[in-house]
Parts: structure tokens; sequence; C-alpha cells
């Protein structure tokens, strides 16, 4: 038995419940409680959950969302380790023996750990590391500062190959309310900038497959989201104002990263029709990375604001987090 409990927060998932659950039970080393917060659920979620009375611990709450059913998750944890799995995935049988491996190798110093995970189809397929070009330096690397890790383009880390300390989850505050699409990207860099984290290989959990990724409880977001834009300006203006040690280079990429998010939202405002948004957006892009307007002036035509197809040019210039939870 490990130290862990496990947190399957799910809503109206009945047909792939019972195989998240199975695939926890199924550990080669089991976890000491498995808990599932059904969050408000109207299929046979319920009846699912008492067949294995017993062996797993069921909650039902109001819909609330995915981040209130974590909380929810973390407060009802009994084990000094917590582990994540959406109800529409599902582990390897050895995830849990390599995370245990992966702490009792490091005398549990970093405030979590992660592994791999292998992507369905509709997000590439492959591995999450593969995509972001991740590559741990050992077996268990732990690293003391984690905030290159969490500024990659695409950070390498998904909930579901996750084990958090409860303690740390517990001072951070959890899963934020404020971020509805991009909860977990918010505490991974809560958690991981400036501070210790352990990368973990091996893939640890595999992904559905399944066409309709706004139905995931995990998924990819479109970047044509407003609530994305205005979710990511939050997030980086949240870890510039959070970590003022930061070294310099790094806390440029946070700039030029949270510049990136006003310059989308002031392209989004623009097509509405909204041009007072717009300008402040663009105002803010400029003020929070003052190099943004030299490279915008550089990369504009000559002909005039509005007069360019869809108001304003595409940029790709940072990193962008496109994890979300419903």
């Amino acid at each position: 038995m490990s130290p862990i409990s496990v947190v399957i927060p799910t809503f109206n998932r009945a047909p792939l419940l019972r195989r998240a659950i199975d695939s926890t039970l199924s550990q080669t080393v089991q976890p000491q409680q498995v808990i599932v917060v059904d969050d408000g659920s109207t299929d046979n979620t319920a009846e699912i959950c008492k067949s294995y009375s017993g062996r797993i611990d069921y909650i039902h709450q109001a819909n609330g969302g995915a981040s209130a059913a974590r909380n929810l998750g973390i407060q009802l944890a009994l084990r000094p380790w917590v582990a994540f799995l959406d109800s529409d995935d599902y582990w390897t049988p050895s995830h849990l023996e390599n995370m245990v491996a992966a702490i009792e190798g490091t005398n549990g110093e970093a405030r979590f750990y992660f592994s791999d995970m292998q992507l369905s189809s509709e997000e590439g397929g492959g591995t999450l590391w593969e995509m972001t070009g991740f590559h741990p330096r050992a077996p268990f690397d732990l690293t003391r500062d984690a905030t290159t890790w969490m500024l990659m383009r695409r950070q390498p880390t998904m909930l579901q190959c996750c084990i958090f300390k409860k303690q740390v989850l517990n001072e951070s505050g959890g899963f934020l309310a404020r971020f509805r699409l991009m909860q977990d990207a918010d505490l991974f860099c809560r958690l991981g900038i400036g501070a210790t984290v352990c990368a973990v290989s091996g893939v640890g959990c595999v992904q559905t497959a399944d066409a309709q990724l706004n139905d995931r409880l995990t998924g990819i977001v479109s970047e044509g989201s407003e609530q994305h834009f205005v979710e990511q300006s939050l997030l980086w203006k949240s870890a510039l104002d959070r970590v003022p040690t930061m070294d310099s280079s790094s806390r440029q990429r946070v700039r030029a990263a949270l510049a990136d998010a006003y310059w989308r939202l002031c392209r989004f405002h623009w097509r509405s029709g909204n041009v007072s948004q717009s300008f402040g957006n663009l105002l803010r892009a400029g003020n929070c990375d003052p190099g943004f307007i030299v490279w915008l002036l550089r990369k504009r035509s000559s002909k005039g604001y509005g007069e360019q197809e869809a108001g304003l040019p595409a940029i790709d210039r940072s990193l962008h987090v496109d994890r979300a939870s419903r």
C-alpha cells in the first residue's frame, strides 16, 4: 500500500468511469484511498460507484465544476500524497509504483512528481513529452527550481500524471475558482516556479481517444477563446507578482507571455468591433514588454491599423498552456 489518496472527479462519464477506477485499484502498488467526487452527474455514475462499496469513497455534490470537485477531493484525502485521475483516462499498471519509488529515491523533497502521458489521436498521438520536447536527465530528474519547466511553450505536466504533497496543496489553496479553463496550468506555475519538482520517466497515464474534445474533463482549449486569453493574462500576471525573485531571463519570458496574451485579447476585441478595449490591451502589451511595440512595428506592413485582414497580424512569440478543465 502506498501513502497516496487518489481523487477522481467525474461528471456524466459512466461509460468510462469503471475503467478509470479499475486502473487505480489494479496498481502494482495500491493506493490507500480512492475518492470519486461526482460533480452532479445525471447518468448512472452513482450506481457504478456503489458497486465498489468498501473499496472507494464516493461523494456526490451539486455541479460546481472540475476545480470544486478536485478541491473537495483534497479536503477528503487522508494520506500525505494526493494523485489525480480524470474519469475519462486511465493509469498504466505501475504508475503509482514508479511514483512511490521516485518519492523514496528523493526523500520526498519535491512539491510534486510527474510522469509522461500517452496522448489521444485527437491530440496528435505519441506522448506529451515527445510533443513538448521534454527530456528528463535521469529516471528521477529532481530540480531545485522548476521555473524553466513551467515556462516551456507547453508545460510537460498534466494532472492525470502527477502526485502532490497534500500539505502543499492545502497551503496553496488548491485550484482557484477564477480559472475556468486553465486551473491546472495555474496550479503548476504556483507550485513549480522557483520550487523543487521531480520528473519521473515513463508513461503513467493514457488519455482517452474522444472525437468530442470539448466534452473531455481535461483537454486542449481553443486558442480563439476570449476566456482563454483572459486567463492567460491572469496566469502570467500572477506569476510575475508572486515570484519577485525570479531571475531576469525567466521574468522576461513571463513578460513576453503576458504581452502575448494581451496582444491576442487586442486582436480578439478588434475583430469584435471593440476598438477601445482593443487599444487598451495593446497598451498593456507594450507596458509589460517594452520591446513588444518595436517588434510589432517591424512586423507591420505599410497598411493602416484597420486595413489589414482581420484587423491585426497573427503572431506566435511566447509559450501557450493549451490545457483546460471543464
